[in-house]
């Protein structure tokens, strides 16, 4: 599963909750499809990759996660460019889907579920050859809940998503939701001493609020995910809400993709205030 480990040094537009026609916060929560509106027949639709990814830290989107693509009609030879999937498969360059030079053409991306999504991803093509890296400008892109109701939508313009069109920044844009609230976690380690071969876990809020407290067994096998779903038991917090703070100032999230293990994290600890024990 494509976990934000990918998502470092993406150009980001961070966008907040809007409202609705009723005056209703509109969250991302339950999405469960982005769709990108053509603006004009002369501007078809057609990027390399579309990236959603939920609380969890998971591309949603992705094909191999179960994300499905589908689009108005297509312009191409289907090796590798104008077919819908190509923006769920995994290659974020060289591939493209391609709508046809029509009106109200569309691309839409559904997940496999209802999903709390807190970011999502547009890699647009690159290249200037009949005008390709310019044609998203105008397009609108809208991610609906699982009600079909649009809960997020804007017009893409030069002005207000320029990394989509600066070859320097690779012609990709990185949409954070600042109202999608994850929970950030600090954690102070050591040695469990009524217990051998455990670890006393304490988790606090940056606030200063506690969370948990938790004696784990050093050897724990996929800790992160241990760690945050005994929070989720003990402080109530969903696991895919919560972000780690280690000592070292690293920060885990379900999913991540960072290599940790309690025993090693234990180990750093002591070394860490031994050093700083030094006269």
């Amino acid at each position: 599963m494509a976990s934000t480990s990918g998502l470092d040094g993406l150009p980001k537009r961070f966008v907040k909750n809007q409202v609705g026609p009723a005056g209703e916060e509109l969250g991302w929560d339950a999405v469960k499809k982005l769709r990108v509106n053509q603006s004009s027949a002369s501007n078809p639709i057609h990027v390399n990759q579309i990236e959603i990814y939920g609380c969890d830290g998971i591309n949603h989107a992705l094909q191999a996660n179960g994300g499905q693509a589908r689009q108005s009609s297509m312009h191409g030879s289907g090796e590798g460019y104008g077919p819908a999937h190509l923006v769920i498969d995994g290659y974020r360059w060289g591939r493209c889907n391609h709508t046809a030079h029509a009106d109200n053409g569309w691309l839409e991306v559904e997940l496999a579920r209802p999903t709390d999504v807190e970011s999502f991803v547009i890699f647009n093509m690159s290249d200037d050859e009949y005008d390709h890296r310019m044609r998203l400008c105008g397009h609108t892109v809208k991610l609906f809940d699982e009600s079909d109701r649009v809960v997020y939508q804007q017009e893409i313009t030069l002005d207000g998503d320029s990394s989509l069109f600066d070859k320097e920044q690779k012609c990709r844009q990185l949409w954070v939701n600042e109202d999608a609230k994850p929970v950030l976690a600090n954690l102070t380690l050591e040695k469990d001493e009524a217990r051998e071969g455990h670890a006393k876990i304490t988790a606090t809020q940056i606030s200063g609020k506690h969370l948990a407290t938790l004696s784990m067994d050093i050897a724990t096998s996929r800790f992160v995910e241990s760690l945050c779903h005994r929070i989720h038991e003990e402080a109530g917090i969903p696991a895919h809400s919560l972000r780690l703070l280690l000592p070292d100032d690293r920060v885990l999230r379900l999913h991540s993709d960072m290599e940790v293990s309690l025993e090693g994290l234990l180990s750093d600890t002591g070394k860490a205030s031994a050093a700083s024990a030094e006269p």
